[in-house]
């Protein structure tokens, strides 16, 4: 049984929900990046 499964058939059968997960995890990420540059210009 080799199952292989790539990122857009995994994606598509997690249904609605995954679009939910995917935008959590951009604003998330870009609260990360935010942070991260307020805390390098603190910095210098």
């Amino acid at each position: 049984m080799d199952t292989q499964y790539t990122i857009l058939s995994l994606f598509a059968d997690g249904g609605p929900m995954m679009y939910v997960l995917v935008l959590c995890s951009l604003v998330a990420l870009g609260v990360i990046i935010a942070k991260a540059w307020t805390l390098w210009v603190a910095r210098r």
